[in-house]
């Protein structure tokens, strides 16, 4: 059984980062050799949205495995 996360879709209003800065959230999350393709790809809402999508999407599952670190770590050192 496979599941996919949707991306939350961003209003042209909440869109946070210019062209430049979306180019450094693409290169940050994709792999060196798409930078290429990445700084050719022509701006638009529609990108600007899926690379902020995809910063939120890392960002929440950076959290949770903090959160299952965290517990893991008082389970493995339980205080006494």
């Amino acid at each position: 059984m496979s599941s996919y996360k949707k991306l939350r879709q961003f209003s042209a209003e909440e869109l946070l980062f210019n062209e430049e800065e979306t180019r450094i959230v693409l290169k940050f999350i994709f792999k060196p050799t798409d930078h290429d393709l990445i700084d050719s790809l022509p701006m638009t809402d529609y990108l600007r949205g899926f690379a902020q999508g995809l910063l939120v999407e890392a960002i929440d599952a950076s959290y949770a495995v903090g959160y299952v670190r965290g517990l893991f770590e008082s389970v493995k050192n339980p205080v006494k």
